[in-house]
């Protein structure tokens, strides 16, 4: 007759997320871009957000199209700090080039 015994260690929730997003890369990469996405607008406030058109990230790359070329010009003059800020507020080292449309 089978054992009913569990031979696997207890783990936490947030252990087994962890376990499954390393194992599914796929999902992982699709949710590290939604938190880089979302870190652009806290990082750089509502006027900017509402001034951006298009967002999206690829391989550690942000390209960021915004509707109007005086904040993109504004803006390319900082990229560095601004790639800075988006990592801090996304809590990883994520982005390693912003390219502004």
């Amino acid at each position: 007759m089978p054992s009913n015994k569990r031979t696997q260690k207890a783990m936490t929730i947030g252990s087994m997320i962890s376990s499954y997003l390393e194992q599914n890369g796929q999902l992982k990469g699709g949710l590290l871009a939604g938190k880089v996405l979302n870190s652009w607008d806290k990082a750089l406030g509502g006027s900017i957000a509402k001034s951006t058109l298009d967002k999206h990230f690829t391989n550690g790359t942000l390209y960021i199209t915004m509707s109007s070329s005086l904040v993109r010009n504004v803006l390319m003059q900082d990229k560095e700090a601004i790639i800075k800020r988006i990592n801090e507020e996304a809590g990883g080292d994520y982005v390693k080039k912003l390219v502004l449309k």
